[in-house]
């Protein structure tokens, strides 16, 4: 659904944000509305930014337990750590009010 008929994204631009989203650096080369619609703007790459985020605690919280708890066979589950960081870290500091069209125009 490309309501504003921008062209299409050439393939090195798509690959550049698939691999910054999957490396966890969230380098966006492109100009916002000027080079992707709001849908896939709002459906995909805020849902990588979320994602991206979380994975990357998630690692880093399951590292940490990996090595606090080497010893025991119970180092727990990633999914499990994946939904608690988005519930209780990031969706709670993201609401309707945090966009940047609500802060006043300079």
């Amino acid at each position: 659904m490309n309501v504003a008929w921008l062209p299409a994204v050439d393939p090195a631009g798509a690959w550049n944000t698939a691999v910054s989203f999957t490396t966890n650096t969230n380098w966006q080369w492109y100009s916002g509305e000027s080079t992707m619609g709001h849908l896939v703007q709002m459906a995909g790459l805020a849902v990588q930014n979320f994602a991206s985020a979380a994975i990357g605690i998630a690692v880093a919280v399951a590292l940490v337990r990996g090595f606090a708890r080497g010893q025991t066979g119970q180092l727990g589950n990633f999914w499990v750590d994946l939904v608690r960081i988005v519930v209780r870290a990031i969706f709670p500091y993201e609401g309707p009010g945090d966009t940047d069209a609500a802060l006043p125009a300079t």
